[in-house]
């Protein structure tokens, strides 16, 4: 049985792999189809976390979706792209999280709709925060907790958020005292020629 598991967590990073560089290529020579539709932030946020709950419960870490105090308006976006993006935020602070929780949140600031992703784990230099979404980039002793990562998911993270007319980033305090990402999308309904 492990090594039929191994067999399929190398296989879906793989396939993760080559989707980051064909999304990579399309982005870069301006061929990326983003499908807009209305979609419901708070519904996809919820449902990321509980299928990334297992992974979570395996290590000992508490996962939660915070729900936002009041409902949030509908917005236009691709939701196989943000949620793209919310699966590998989520996923990255359960990689990097080797005790305590994990809080998943989201809000409503005035035209933009802000998710956030906080963890107790590892945290971030301040050296490294400059890179940390540039192409190939991974901070400084990330390789000693996950091996297998590629520095692709959070440049192709904000080419994605950036093409929502969105902008994305991170927050810590240093390195042993966690880290938050964040993004921020407009809620303003969008120009006839974006859709």
């Amino acid at each position: 049985m492990k090594s039929l598991e191994k067999v399929f967590v190398s296989n879906e990073r793989l396939i993760q792999l080559v989707e980051d560089l064909l999304n990579i290529s399309r982005i870069e020579s301006g061929r990326l189809d983003l499908k807009f539709k209305p979609s419901d932030l708070s519904q996809l946020a919820q449902s990321v976390v509980e299928e990334l709950s297992g992974n979570a419960k395996k290590k000992g870490l508490v996962l939660e979706y915070k729900p936002p105090l009041k409902p949030l308006p509908l917005i236009k976006m691709d939701e196989e792209k943000i949620r793209q993006v919310v699966m590998n935020l989520v996923d990255n602070a359960i990689k990097y999280t080797k005790q305590g929780k994990i809080i998943v949140s989201l809000e409503q600031l005035k035209n933009n709709l802000k998710f956030s992703v906080a963890d107790s784990g590892m945290g971030i230099k301040s050296d490294d925060m400059v890179n940390l979404f540039k192409k190939f980039s991974r901070g400084t002793g990330t390789f000693l907790v996950h091996t297998e990562g590629t520095g692709l998911g959070l440049y192709v993270a904000r080419m994605m958020i950036e093409a929502h007319k969105g902008n994305i980033w991170a927050e810590s305090d240093g390195v042993g005292k966690g880290s938050k990402f964040c993004f921020e999308l407009p809620i303003k309904a969008w120009s006839i020629n974006h859709l």
